[in-house]
């Protein structure tokens, strides 16, 4: 599972305003987009070992989703989350709050993908 995987299934829910990482910023570091848009990221990736080498491969995802209200946040996170339903996510934590400096909502949540 790669950032390209994400990325072919979020990009539809925004209007192509899905990114990894980082949202695209202006020259001065500011959101060069406007709301809603979704930034995703795999924070790590952790491998199981046998005698012959790696047996399987855990990897951790992030999707974020900022919007101008929480309620609009969070139905696009629903959309997202039924959107990776193909990687067969595990272990799912939602969670949600502010970004006091853009004045954004943020519904986000991570999962695990075992391959």
């Amino acid at each position: 599972m790669t950032e390209a995987d994400l990325n072919a299934l979020l990009k539809p829910l925004v209007g192509g305003q899905a990114y990894p990482y980082v949202v695209k910023l202006t020259p001065k570091g500011e959101p060069a987009v406007k709301p809603p848009w979704i930034v995703y990221t795999v924070p790590d990736e952790n491998r199981g070992d046998v005698f012959c080498g790696t047996a399987e491969t855990a990897s951790m995802v992030q999707i974020d989703v900022y919007a101008t209200s929480i309620d609009e946040a969070k139905a696009i996170r629903a959309k997202a989350e039924a959107a990776v339903t193909v990687l067969l996510p595990a272990e799912i934590h939602l969670f949600s709050g502010h970004e006091p400096d853009t004045g954004l909502f943020r519904a986000s949540f991570e999962f695990r993908v075992w391959q």
